[in-house]
């Protein structure tokens, strides 16, 4: 404890350069992914892996892969995902009253396809160009990286709730 829970739509560029961008996990930070490398996580599925770490319900769905410390890691993009609705962002795991811990909202989607302003202390935004998209112009966005997210301060855990395709 405490968990960063990542509910958006993710990815990383591939092709040039050769090898994609690749960080060193924190030590004592633990990254889990719900998806194979390339897929794209349905609602649904994202959907009933949030609403599980949520609640804190027993049986929490298992991630596919796990990525410990001092590992390397792909690092990949958020992007806010407004069909998502208000689960939409990055929720920090705090704690609350009579050391019982909820989750708080620490980025969200703001206007258009943009972050709105992250919590103080906690994760950043960045613009950048990505690829094209089917067929379409490279396009700037607002994007967090997991990079980032798992160097939030006291972390342990990061749920990647999120696509991880490939752009």
């Amino acid at each position: 404890m405490p968990r960063i829970l990542v509910n958006c739509h993710g990815g990383r560029v591939v092709g040039p350069p050769i090898n994609p961008p690749q960080f060193l996990v924190p030590a004592g930070v633990s990254i889990h992914f719900y998806i194979v490398d390339g897929g794209i996580l349905p609602n649904n599925n994202g959907w009933n892996i949030l609403n599980h770490r949520l609640q804190r319900l027993p049986g929490n769905p298992a991630g596919i892969t796990t990525i410990g410390p001092n590992l390397m890691c792909q690092d990949y993009y958020g992007v806010p995902y407004a069909a998502l609705g208000v689960a939409n962002g990055i929720q920090l795991e705090v704690a609350g009253r009579r050391g019982i811990p909820y989750f708080d909202t620490i980025l969200a989607a703001g206007g258009g396809q943009n972050w709105a302003n992250p919590a103080a202390n906690t994760v950043q935004t960045q613009r950048v160009v990505l690829p094209a998209v089917q067929g379409g112009a490279p396009y700037a966005r607002s994007v967090v990286s997991l990079s980032n997210i798992a160097n939030c301060p006291g972390i342990t855990d990061v749920d990647w709730i999120s696509c991880r395709e490939h752009w």
